[in-house]
């Protein structure tokens, strides 16, 4: 399976943190991949995100996934509502 190319349009963005955020029911997508790129149509650029860890609550149920982007020190959060 390739990776997914998502719109940055689906995510938030939040200068402080360089954090994209945005919640799983958001996306084209339901399975989350290892690597997601994701692309801004305005510049043409794109940056691959790598899955870091699954925050999960006591019971094991998933709250977030978290990806990151090491070379341009970016996060990625997908919540899961």
């Amino acid at each position: 399976m390739q990776d997914p190319k998502l719109d940055l349009k689906h995510f938030h963005w939040h200068k402080e943190t360089r954090t994209l955020t945005t919640e799983l029911s958001s996306l084209p997508i339901k399975v989350l991949p290892f690597y997601i790129t994701i692309e801004n149509p305005q510049t043409g650029q794109s940056r691959v995100f790598r899955k870091a860890n699954v925050d999960a609550n006591e019971e094991g149920e998933v709250l977030a996934w978290k990806y990151e982007n090491l070379s341009h020190s970016l996060r990625l959060t997908i919540w899961n509502d």
